[in-house]
This record gives structure tokens, C-alpha cells and sequence, in this order.
């Protein structure tokens, strides 16, 4: 199977193996900021994925570094 632009030809268990790695690390980020902020783990995959977003925006440019923090998105919700 071609993977990629690099022509990359992966097995079907490698193909696996790096969506098991893959997964294994979302779950992994997603259940320490549950953890370390006391939330649950749907707030806590929402808190991270706008985390990305907003690193993304501030390294496009779209936003000044500085105006945001981690974790700030959650001092605000109940």
C-alpha cells in the first residue's frame, strides 16, 4: 500500500502498528489534562484540541503569542 507523497509502502500490520501508536498518545495527552485539571475526559479532549487550534493560529500569524495560555480556555467554565 502507497501511504504517502514519499511513496512510502507500508504492511497492513505496520499500517496498525503506528495507528495503535498514534492512538495510544492521543489517549495519553488527552487523559493527563483530565488528570492534572480535574475534568473530564470529553472537556478535557475539547480543552486540548483548542489548544492545537489556537497554537496553529498563533504560528500562522493569525494572533499575537502571548494572548493566550494553556489551560485558560477552562478557568471560565463551570
Amino acid at each position: 500500500m502507497i501511504q504517502n507523497l514519499t511513496m512510502d509502502h507500508w504492511s497492513e500490520a505496520e499500517v496498525y502498528r503506528r495507528l495503535d501508536e498514534k492512538m495510544i498518545a492521543a489517549y495519553r495527552a488527552v487523559a493527563d489534562v483530565s488528570r492534572n485539571y480535574g475534568m473530564p475526559m470529553r472537556q478535557a479532549a475539547y480543552t486540548l484540541a483548542v489548544e492545537r487550534v489556537v497554537r496553529a493560529m498563533e504560528y500562522r500569524g493569525w494572533i499575537s503569542t502571548g494572548q493566550y495560555t494553556p489551560h485558560s480556555v477552562n478557568e471560565n467554565c463551570g
